[in-house]
């Protein structure tokens, strides 16, 4: 920590005097999209393996969209980028990816055969998530 006097005086520095702040170049604002870009498509390669009956290849895209999405946010909060765009964006990558791929997933591998109840459950699972989400 700076001696007392020091810390005293800073506002008489001048801007030339104050150490440089690093500055990120312009692409690295994009890096949490393209996180979150790469999230939703997990979500929808999940549900296209999912309805090709390949379950097998479409649960570990669930888990790849976990770890893109711990990514963006801590990378967006890193880089100092957050934007309300952002927060949406991500909202819906979330819905689409642990929303709607895991439901739609455990519908095609079990729950097809009970019918309109399978339908429901689905739904349910689907619901519960949009309504757990924080903000909302």
């Amino acid at each position: 920590m700076r001696p007392y006097s020091e810390r005293r005086l800073r506002f008489l520095r001048r801007a030339s005097d104050r150490p440089p702040r690093y500055r990120f170049r312009r692409g690295v604002y994009l890096l949490p999209s393209l996180l979150t870009m790469g999230n939703m498509f997990c979500g929808y390669a999940c549900v296209v393996y999912a309805m090709r009956g390949e379950y097998e290849t479409a649960a570990p895209f669930i888990g790849f969209a976990v770890i893109l999405d711990m990514l963006d946010g801590r990378i967006a909060r890193l880089t100092g980028t957050t934007s309300e765009f952002g927060v949406e964006f991500d909202s819906m990558a979330d819905i689409i990816s642990f929303g709607m791929a895991p439901a739609l997933l455990a519908f095609q591998w079990g729950l097809s055969a009970l019918g309109r109840l399978g339908w429901a459950a689905g739904f349910l699972f689907t619901q519960l998530l949009v309504e757990s989400k924080p903000g909302r």
